[in-house]
């Protein structure tokens, strides 16, 4: 994987495929969290349950560096993390950001401050996708983003990962009491106020990210051509994030909420999906 933050070589020429040492890896990552989907939702071995768990935050991880190099990938990391966890601390104190909620003591992991250590891994595990499906389908997957686009795409971006939490809030906290809402709300037990929370939050640490990323030698290792195959592993893991939710009453798990997430989970994944790839093979993206 020490090849992720190299060039393609002067003499590969300017048009030349960069092939990634290691992409066995994304493939393999990629796996797990197809079979996770369809696993139980309660009752996995502890072990076992964290490495499914914490699959796509390794998929995300190494896909960016291969795109952005490893330091970017870790910059980036570093500015979900930051900001994820400080604007879920502020919101597990006050209930201003999200709402009224607690964290359960065990079903995350070690809480700080009243928050899972762990929770900003999935944070970086949704936003990486989200940033490279708002990327391909504004043409800037290969392109810095620059003045007022560094705000679209950024509100964009926040926008796709929100979806992911539409589908997926709910059942994670209604049926499995990863966090509780002290005071229910609308959707299926949870506030709106926590979809305007994410949006919020989520633009911030994406606006970073997209800043961070016009500097020159980010520039240089994003605009290198890629393959399909490479372009499509995000979007691949775009929609294995929001497949255990849409296959929920397909595996008899019966009840309005699963039959409502799973609505909800197919048009967050149809719509994002199909521009993406509808964009991939135009000439902005390669």
């Amino acid at each position: 994987m020490a090849g992720a933050g190299s060039g393609s070589g002067a003499g590969a020429g300017a048009n030349s495929v960069v092939r990634e040492k290691g992409a066995w890896l994304i493939w393999l990552l990629l796996a797990l969290m197809l079979v996770n989907a369809f696993l139980p939702n309660e009752g996995l071995n502890p072990a076992v349950a964290f490495i499914f768990g914490e699959a796509p935050f390794i998929v995300a991880l190494v896909h960016m560096a291969f795109w952005a190099t490893w330091r970017y990938a870790l910059v980036s990391f570093v500015i979900v993390y930051v900001v994820a966890f400080s604007f879920e601390v502020t919101g597990v104190a006050t209930g201003i950001i999200f709402g009224n909620y607690y964290y359960s003591e065990t079903a995350i992991g070690p809480l700080l401050f009243g928050v899972p250590l762990l929770l900003p891994l999935g944070y970086f595990s949704f936003a990486y996708p989200a940033l490279y499906l708002t990327r391909m389908m504004t043409g800037r997957l290969r392109a810095p983003v620059r003045g007022f686009g560094l705000v679209t795409v950024a509100a964009l971006s926040a926008f796709i990962m929100t979806l992911i939490d539409l589908a997926t809030d709910p059942i994670e906290s209604t049926l499995l009491d990863k966090w509780t809402w002290e005071d229910g709300g609308a959707y299926y037990g949870v506030p709106l106020h926590n979809y305007f929370g994410w949006l919020v939050t989520t633009f911030t640490f994406f606006l970073l990210i997209n800043f961070v990323f016009t500097r020159r030698d980010a520039v240089a290792a994003i605009e290198r051509p890629r393959s399909v195959a490479f372009d499509v592993q995000p979007v691949l893991m775009y929609a294995l994030i929001l497949l255990p939710s849409i296959l929920n009453p397909v595996l008899g798990r019966d009840g309005d909420i699963y039959l409502a997430m799973s609505l909800v989970g197919l048009f967050a994944l149809v719509v994002p999906v199909s521009v993406a790839l509808f964009n991939l093979r135009g000439p902005q993206n390669r």
